[in-house]
C-alpha cells in the first residue's frame, strides 16, 4: 500500500511541473493576450485623443480617459490552460509632450491624461504615451483542479515581476491664429502709424477662424531701431529700407510674419548742398526734402530730412552767408498773384553753417504745413542744387535758366515747376524820343517765352529812358496761367 501511494505522488509531481508551465514561463504568453483583450478600448482612447479639440486660449484644459477593460471568466488561452477568473488592463505610466509651452500633458491617474493649452505657437504637437500591460489571473489546467497561480506586474508569491512597457505617439493639431505680412512702400512725410502700417498686412485669422483687422489691438509690428530713428513727429523723416515683422496675439498664441518697409521721395523738392559725410561724398540732401503729400483729401508740405536724417551743417563753405530759402505763396482767394510785390505766406532761410535739422524745424508746426492745390512754393539756393521728384522719379531742372530760384505750382500730381522767372529777354531797337505807345508796339519782342503757351507778356512796367542814346534797360511784366486757372505775375 505504501508503494502505490508513492507512485501516484510522483506522477502528480511530473504533471504539475512538466505539463503545466511554470508561472514565469506561462507569463510570457500573456502580454499579447492582454493586449488583444484591451485593444478595442485602447483604440477608442487613441481615437478620442486625436479627435480632442485642444483649447485655443492659454490655460484651457481637457481630460481624456481610457475605459476600464472588462473581467475574464473561463477563457481558454492555450491547450488545456484556462483562465478561470481574470482582470486585464493597460495602465498609463508616463506621458510627454514635444512642446509643453504649446500643449502640456500630465497623468491624472492610470487611465486619464490631462492636456493644457500654453502660450506656444506650434501648430502640431506630438504626445508620447507610455503604458504598461497589467493582469491578474486565476488559472486552471484541464478539467482537474490545480493550485491557483496569480501573475502580476509586481512581485507575487516570490516570483520576479514581469513588466511589459509600450510607447505610442500621437500628433495633435493645435488651433493657432494666422497672420500674413507683405512688403509695403511709403513716401517721405507720410505718417507712420497703425493706419499706414495696415497696408503691410495681407490677412489675419483668429484660432476660431474669425477674420481679424489690423486695427485689432492684438495685432502689432516689430519695428527695429534703424527704422524708428528715421521717424520724426510721427512721420517718415528719412528714407527707410528696413524689415518690419507683424505679430498677432491670437486666441491660440502669438503668431508672426516677416515683412519689409521701404520709402521713396514721392513728390518732393530736394535741396542739396555740401553732400559729403565724414569726408565721403554721398547724397544726404543737405537742406532736406520738402515732401508734398495728401492726407484726408487735403495737401500738405512736410519738411523732411530726405536721404539721411543727419544734423550736419548745410554747407560749411557758406559760413555766415545765405545759402537756402523756401517759401509758400497762398493762392487762397487770390486770382492774380504778383510774385514781385506779394509777401510769402511762409518763408524760412538759413546760412550755410546752420544745421540741417534747425532749418527744417522752422517749417510750420511739427514741420507740416497745410496748403491748397494751386499754391506756389519757392526754393532758392546759393549754389542752385535744386531738384524735384514726381512719383519718386527724379526730374532734372538743367534746362532752367535760373536754377538758383525756382517757383513750383502745388498740384494734385505733385510739384510743377513754373517758367515765369526762367525766361530770357531779347533786345529791341527804339529811336531817341520814341513815345511809350510806340515802344509798346514792340512789347511782344522783348521776352523769349520758350514756347510756353501759358506765358503772357502783359506790359512794360518800366519803360526805357530814351532821352539819351545808348543801351538802356526796361522792365516787362509777364504772367503765367496755373493749372488751377489762376495767374501769377513777375517783372
Amino acid at each position: 500500500m505504501k508503494k502505490i501511494f508513492c507512485l501516484v505522488l510522483v506522477v502528480a509531481l511530473v504533471l504539475s511541473s512538466v505539463v503545466f508551465p511554470r508561472p514565469a514561463e506561462a507569463a510570457s504568453i500573456y502580454p499579447n493576450f492582454v493586449r488583444m483583450k484591451t485593444d478595442r478600448d485602447w483604440k477608442d482612447f487613441i481615437k478620442s485623443l486625436k479627435a480632442t479639440k485642444v483649447g485655443s486660449k492659454e490655460g484651457e484644459e481637457v481630460e481624456v480617459s481610457l475605459k476600464p477593460s472588462g473581467n475574464i471568466e473561463n477563457e481558454r488561452v492555450n491547450g488545456n490552460l484556462l483562465i478561470q477568473r481574470g482582470q486585464v488592463g493597460r495602465d498609463i505610466v508616463e506621458v510627454k509632450s514635444s512642446d509643453p509651452e504649446t500643449l502640456s500633458a500630465t497623468i491624472v491617474d492610470k487611465s486619464t491624461i490631462r492636456l493644457k493649452r500654453g502660450i506656444g505657437t506650434n501648430s502640431k504637437v506630438s504626445i508620447s504615451i507610455k503604458y504598461k500591460l497589467a493582469w491578474k489571473f486565476d488559472i486552471r489546467f484541464g478539467s482537474g483542479i490545480v493550485p491557483n497561480y496569480q501573475y502580476y506586474t509586481e512581485n507575487s508569491k516570490n516570483y520576479s515581476p514581469f513588466e511589459t512597457d509600450y510607447n505610442e505617439a500621437i500628433e495633435m493639431k493645435i488651433p493657432l491664429g494666422f497672420i500674413l505680412a507683405r512688403n509695403a512702400k511709403y513716401v517721405l512725410g507720410e505718417k507712420w502709424n497703425t493706419a499706414s502700417r495696415s497696408r503691410m498686412m495681407v490677412s489675419a485669422t483668429d484660432a476660431d477662424g474669425s477674420p481679424v483687422n489690423y486695427s485689432d489691438s492684438r495685432v502689432g509690428a516689430t519695428i527695429p531701431d534703424e527704422l524708428s530713428n528715421k521717424i520724426k513727429n510721427g512721420r517718415i523723416d528719412a528714407n527707410i529700407d528696413s524689415p518690419v515683422g507683424l505679430f498677432f496675439n491670437s486666441l491660440g498664441g502669438r503668431v508672426e510674419s516677416p515683412g519689409k518697409a521701404t520709402s521713396t521721395y514721392g513728390n518732393a523738392v530736394i535741396l542739396r548742398g555740401l553732400e559729403t559725410q565724414s569726408g565721403v561724398e554721398s547724397k544726404r540732401d543737405a537742406a532736406g526734402a520738402f515732401a508734398l503729400i495728401e492726407e484726408n483729401g487735403s495737401p500738405k508740405i512736410i519738411a523732411t530730412s530726405g536721404a539721411v536724417n543727419d544734423n550736419d551743417k548745410i554747407h560749411s563753405f557758406f559760413s555766415g552767408k545765405f545759402f537756402v530759402e523756401t517759401a509758400l505763396y497762398s493762392m487762397n482767394n487770390i486770382n492774380d498773384l504778383s510774385l514781385t510785390d506779394q509777401s510769402p505766406t511762409k518763408m524760412i532761410t538759413a546760412n550755410g553753417d546752420e544745421k540741417k535739422q534747425d532749418f527744417l524745424d522752422r517749417w510750420g508746426s511739427s514741420r507740416a504745413m497745410s496748403v491748397n492745390y494751386g499754391d506756389v512754393f519757392k526754393a532758392k539756393e546759393a549754389e542752385g542744387k535744386i531738384g524735384y521728384t514726381q512719383a519718386s522719379n527724379y526730374t532734372s531742372l538743367d534746362g532752367y535758366q535760373q536754377p538758383k530760384e525756382i517757383f513750383f505750382e502745388v498740384t494734385k500730381n505733385g510739384y510743377k515747376p513754373l517758367a515765369i522767372n526762367q525766361l530770357s529777354s531779347k533786345k529791341i531797337s527804339v529811336t531817341q524820343k520814341d513815345s511809350q505807345s510806340s515802344i509798346a508796339q514792340q512789347l511782344q519782342n522783348t521776352i523769349d517765352t520758350k514756347g510756353n503757351s501759358n506765358i503772357t507778356i502783359e506790359k512794360f512796367s518800366e519803360y526805357p529812358d530814351v532821352d539819351t542814346a545808348g543801351e538802356k534797360t526796361a522792365k516787362v511784366l509777364v504772367s503765367q496761367t496755373l493749372s488751377s486757372g489762376k495767374k501769377v505775375s513777375l517783372d
